[in-house]
């Protein structure tokens, strides 16, 4: 019976637009043609009962319209300059710009008019302002999309995935670099299979490499010189003690100041609750300037020491020479005296 009826109003269709007579409504099924622009056959619920289901086989501007009668709006259009392919329906899926897909939604451009966006998810403005999901990838497993530049030798291909409960990014390739979220909140950059680079989830950075802190001048201002004696002395007075950090796991120690205090002696960085390791490095660097002036300043006052004892040596030894000399001068002046009191005793006899 439904056969049936398509085939009447197909054949109808035919007659119709070939003796071009005006539009009828014939048991909810309007058949014209003739007229350009005017639609060739017309599923219409919406003039006998009020509803807003519609189809248009239209010979102007749309070659098929599901039309929505009450709203005056369309469900949906095929425009009759759309281009091969628009929409093509196989046993794999569904194809837009392909005539045959290969997935189950196979979307395909030639880079054309198109060539600034090839799929858009798009809300009007007009729509209230909050947070919407766009897209929503759900599977039993992983769920992962494929980024591939085809323009590049052999292809460049990286996959996004949240497989094994964590979220990564990876280029293709057995030890390709990538980057990992953990369930922990871990975040890991990976090459050769080695995490380079972690942020762990008690806040610690691990590196397999150094860190390189900015440091050029032509990114500074506000530059002024720093009296290191005076650093010097802060630092001498600035409480170092041992602790960890309360999420600390396996009785992990550190050393260091506390950041209030470091901050109350130097005013250094943003805050007092953290400490940069430039700031941390500049003090070090800069009280071991000041005690190398204060090592440099002894040092010339030993100099100073030295010269001046061994001057009083030379006086001592000047002295020394004066006074061996004097003795050789009593010598032989004793030995005058023995001789005279020889001869004045040998007279006597």
């Amino acid at each position: 019976m439904k056969r049936f009826a398509i085939f009447q109003i197909l054949a109808m269709s035919f007659l119709y637009t070939q003796v071009g007579f005006t539009q009828e409504i014939i048991d909810k099924a309007v058949i014209n043609g003739g007229t350009l622009g005017a639609p060739t056959v017309m599923f219409d619920a919406s003039a006998a009962d009020d509803q807003t289901l519609g189809m248009t086989f239209f010979g102007g501007s749309s070659s098929l319209d599901f039309d929505s009668r009450a709203g005056s709006s369309c469900m949906a259009r095929f425009s009759y300059d759309a281009p091969f392919s628009s929409l093509s329906v196989a046993r794999a899926g569904v194809g837009l710009g392909i005539p045959s897909p290969t997935s189950r939604f196979h979307v395909f451009s030639d880079g054309g008019d198109f060539s600034s966006s090839t799929m858009t998810a798009e809300v009007s403005d007009f729509a209230p302002t909050q947070d919407r999901t766009m897209l929503n990838l759900v599977n039993n497993g992983g769920a992962f999309m494929t980024f591939t530049d085809t323009s590049q030798t052999g292809g460049s291909t990286w996959f996004f995935s949240n497989a094994n409960d964590e979220l990564f990014i990876k280029k293709s390739g057995v030890g390709s670099p990538g980057m990992r979220i953990l369930a922990n909140g871990e975040f890991r950059f990976v090459s050769n299979n080695n995490s380079n680079f972690q942020i762990l989830s008690n806040g610690n950075i691990r590196s397999a490499g150094v860190l390189q802190e900015g440091s050029d001048r032509t990114t500074k201002e506000n530059i002024h010189a720093i009296d290191p004696t005076e650093v010097l002395s802060k630092v001498v007075d600035l409480p170092i003690s041992t602790w960890n950090y309360i999420r600390d796991e396996n009785d992990t120690t550190h050393m260091g100041p506390m950041s209030q205090d470091f901050f109350a002696a130097f005013s250094l960085g943003s805050d007092d609750k953290s400490i940069a390791g430039m700031d941390k490095d500049g003090v070090a660097l800069a009280a071991i300037q000041g005690l190398n002036q204060k090592v440099e300043a002894k040092e010339e006052t030993i100099v100073a020491l030295n010269e001046s004892v061994e001057k009083q040596s030379d006086l001592i030894a000047e002295q020394s020479e004066q006074i061996l000399k004097q003795n050789e001068m009593i010598d032989e002046l004793s030995q005058r005296l023995e001789q005279l009191e020889s001869l004045v005793s040998a007279q006597q006899k």
